[in-house]
């Protein structure tokens, strides 16, 4: 063993009987925590399931791969040289093309006018990213956030990091259909509530709001100026049976006070590529981006 070799293995023991020796355990008790220590349950089955080779019905990836087309556009555009640093907002010209495509879609929001790339759009390390960098911006310590029960498990800790409480309202099953407890909802509300989280679809039910639904919970938020709405629509694109999806932000002024959360990987079949973006007016967008800038700094180029 060479002089360089014998003095890391020394420092390595040092710092192992320094801070990990028999004492970690209350050592580490002692750490301030921001998460619950629990793993998520999605996580935990998916490694029983490959373990066992079971099929896993609680992992939200497709079960097709991405398109044909999707793979050979990734792989051009690394041939092409993006593979560097973008603009902490996004590529321009991924904006731009997200600003086009989703105009349509948030016509009464916008009264007709198209989506600004540079404002109103921002691309983000999966939907995950987006809902984590909305949290992180609209609440602090003391702070309320309030969400439909059951719900997406990682809402949780995205509000604690961020030092907020979590209240829940429950989703009823009766005579067969899932139903929302307004009043459940609204009595949780107070003025230290900032923010009211949606899933439309909902996960994991498939519950898709209908327009009567988010009129009624538009009423309920109008009251209360303080409230910043995340609809989270990752799965705008998958409703069935012709059921027809309504924007929670189309709906009267919500789009001035509505953060709305997209995912390419469950568009396209690429959850592994971590792609998504969000979709608000421009004040909560710029303050939503400078957080961020502060986790993650850019994005996946290529994708």
């Amino acid at each position: 063993m060479n002089t360089v070799s014998k003095k890391r293995t020394l420092l390595l023991r040092y710092l192992g009987n320094r801070y990990f020796s028999t004492d970690a355990a209350s050592f580490a008790k002692n750490l301030p925590r921001k998460s619950r220590d629990q793993l998520a349950i999605w996580s935990e089955f998916n490694q029983l399931s490959q373990k066992y080779g079971a099929m896993n019905l609680s992992y939200g990836a497709p079960g097709v791969d991405a398109p044909g087309f999707l793979v050979e556009n990734l792989y051009r555009a690394a041939k092409e040289g993006n593979n560097q640093y973008t603009l902490f907002l996004g590529h321009p010209a991924l904006r731009e093309k997200l600003a086009a495509f989703f105009t349509p879609y948030f016509k009464e929001a916008k009264n007709g006018q198209s989506l600004n790339p540079h404002t109103e759009v921002l691309v983000t390390n999966g939907a995950c990213e987006a809902l984590y960098s909305t949290l992180m911006h609209v609440c602090q310590q003391g702070d309320e956030v309030i969400f439909f029960e059951p719900y997406y498990t990682q809402y949780v800790n995205y509000a604690e990091f961020a030092g907020a409480t979590v209240k829940t309202a429950p989703l009823r099953l009766v005579s067969g259909k899932w139903e929302y407890d307004f009043d459940a909802l609204e009595k949780l509300i107070t003025p230290k509530t900032k923010c009211m989280m949606i899933t439309n679809p909902h996960n994991p039910t498939g519950k898709l709001f209908t327009k009567d639904e988010l009129i009624r919970l538009t009423k309920i938020v109008e009251k209360h100026p303080q409230l910043i709405v995340v609809s989270d629509d990752v799965y705008y694109f998958l409703p069935y049976d012709g059921r027809e999806h309504t924007l929670f932000a189309n709906i009267g002024d919500n789009y001035k006070r509505t953060i709305t959360v997209f995912s390419a990987g469950k568009m396209m079949n690429c959850t592994g590529w971590k792609v998504g973006w969000c979709v608000g007016p421009p004040e909560l967008i710029k303050h939503v981006s400078y957080v961020h800038e502060a986790a993650v700094f850019n994005l996946n180029v290529p994708g």
